[in-house]
């Protein structure tokens, strides 16, 4: 994991796409300039890291995150006259949720909103009307981006305590240090989405669970179900994941990792996305949405990426397991936003190959780690059930875990492994020039 490789071959990518003529738009200057503030950002958190202890490193995530994250906010107001963006469609309407019920008292806005709605983003509403409420919808729709920060700076504290129980100190810094200077993550907080916070429960979550693991406290226990089950109020699948997540541990200890084993989970795998893509369907259904919805969501997905047929599918499963390629062109409807975070896009998709060796080693070495192993996985499935691969937003929550499998991986990887990932690498730089060239 070296800070110095991935900032050159992300800057050669880039440089590589602005000779080649190409028929997609490039964003407007001003665009530019925020993608390499917040590149440049990520560069210099992921630098300090390893220049200071843990508390002052935390200290500049939040710094750095909250300054980085107003600057986009001020970009935003300044250029697209609205403060959440050009492309705002969930922002909108949270907010306009939270300007709606800032006047009704907190057992009127749960009850009619559970109504109208039901469980599902309950949470993120809930956090938007109770700062709404208290500081009026034009200072808190500001101040909530604030509160991004300190969650993240939060969620570092903890992801680093579940990175020491596998990884070096060293490498755990250089994990917070890339998850609090994500471009996406200050992305988010600017557009006013609800993913940090999201993300934030899922990382203490899983420290509660690895408490409870260690120590077999029930109250340890008790606090991971109680915060498993708040993550339903952001999005309902979250918990039975989670609780799926303790579950594997003790599953892999049954579990001999022979050639027949793996064979076996590997099917699971496919039969999971398969009987996945028809839940989900049924799913929809039943909350009215006609026969078609799930098809045309997926080829709204493709269409946009100008994908379609058998190489759609192959895309979207590849994609669903290492990730997305980062866009630095793109098309008029998208362009706007899409290219601003390409750097965590980027910096996922070169661990991928770190992050596959790491599940392997997990399964044979029977680490606990597996845990981790299956909220990433399980969080591939729907992806890929969903054909949302392309999304980086949906794989967002799992990547902070796939951080730390990425860096087992490495920390259990001989030199000539580690010269293969080098190799996979150059063609995964191939791979993002191709794509947005010709996609």
């Amino acid at each position: 994991m070296n800070n110095s490789y991935l900032a050159t071959t992300y800057l050669v990518v880039w440089m590589l796409i602005a000779v080649i003529p190409v028929s997609k738009l490039w964003p407007s200057a001003m665009s530019q300039l925020m993608q390499l503030l917040l590149f440049v950002n990520s560069v210099v958190v992921v630098y300090i890291s390893q220049k200071v202890s843990r508390r002052g490193l935390i200290f500049v995530i939040l710094l750095s995150h909250m300054f980085i994250s107003l600057a986009l906010r001020y970009y935003y107001m300044e250029f697209w006259n609205d403060p959440l963006g050009p492309i705002a469609i969930d922002s909108y309407n949270y907010n306009n949720d939270g300007i709606y019920y800032a006047s009704y008292s907190f057992t009127h806005f749960i009850n009619d909103f559970l109504e109208i709605n039901g469980w599902d983003d309950l949470g993120f509403t809930f956090i938007i009307y109770s700062v709404y409420k208290l500081f009026s919808p034009g200072i808190g729709v500001h101040l909530l981006v604030v509160l991004n920060s300190i969650a993240i700076a939060i969620s570092c504290n903890y992801l680093y305590r579940i990175s020491c129980q596998f990884v070096s100190a060293k490498c755990s810094m250089f994990i917070i240090a890339i998850w609090g200077s994500l471009s996406f993550s200050m992305v988010t907080a600017a557009n006013g989405l609800k993913e940090n916070f999201f993300t934030s429960l899922i990382i203490l979550a899983v420290y509660y669970l690895y408490k409870f693991i260690e120590k077999k406290s029930f109250m340890n226990f008790v606090l991971f179900l109680l915060i498993s089950l708040t993550t339903s109020f952001f999005r309902m699948a979250m918990f039975p994941v989670l609780v799926m997540a303790l579950v594997s541990i003790w599953i892999i200890k049954k579990i001999k990792p022979t050639v027949k084993s793996i064979f076996l989970i590997a099917s699971l795998i496919v039969l999971a996305i398969c009987a996945g893509r028809y839940i989900m369907n049924v799913l929809l259904i039943l909350r009215g949405f006609s026969d078609d919805t799930f098809s045309e969501m997926a080829l709204n997905q493709y269409g946009e990426h100008n994908l379609g047929g058998p190489l759609s599918a192959v895309i979207n499963v590849v994609f669903g397991f290492i990730g997305s390629t980062p866009s630095f062109i793109s098309t008029p409807e998208k362009i706007s936003y899409i290219t601003l975070f390409n750097y965590s896009v980027f910096v996922i998709l070169i661990f991928s190959s770190l992050y596959i060796y790491g599940i392997f080693k997990a399964f044979i070495t029977q680490s606990n780690i597996i845990a981790l192993v299956a909220i990433t996985i399980i969080n591939s499935v729907m992806i890929i059930a969903m054909s949302f691969s392309f999304d980086f937003r949906y794989r967002f929550v799992s990547v902070p875990f796939i951080l730390i499998i990425a860096a087992f991986g490495m920390e259990n990887s001989s030199p000539k492994l580690l010269k293969l990932h080098k190799l996979y690498c150059a063609a995964l730089i191939l791979l993002v020039l191709f794509y947005n060239i010709n996609f």
